[in-house]
């Protein structure tokens, strides 16, 4: 299987009060980079493999990492169709 790009998931380590929190990037081997936050936990890394072509890395980073990294990100949704659509927005596909 030809690697068409790399979806890169982001999840913040547990806050004071048990909250985790996602983003995601998503690179495309182009000159741009789609990134965004929401509720993304659950990934459909099926999709991503073998439909997408699409490689799947999961990090899990501090919060204030977290905060810093995704300060200006935008929000592309909580169902995984939603958020696919918004990052291959983002890119002009």
């Amino acid at each position: 299987m030809n690697i068409k790009g790399v979806l890169t998931h982001y999840s913040s380590k547990r806050d004071v009060y048990g909250n985790v929190y996602h983003a995601a990037t998503l690179d495309l081997g182009t000159d741009k980079r789609a990134v965004g936050t929401g509720h993304i936990p659950n990934l459909d890394t099926q999709d991503c493999r073998e439909v997408l072509h699409w490689h799947v890395e999961r990090h899990e980073i501090p919060i204030r990492e977290y905060n810093r990294l995704t300060k200006d990100w935008p929000y592309v949704g909580c169902g995984w169709e939603e958020i696919k659509g918004n990052l291959l927005k983002q890119l002009g596909k």
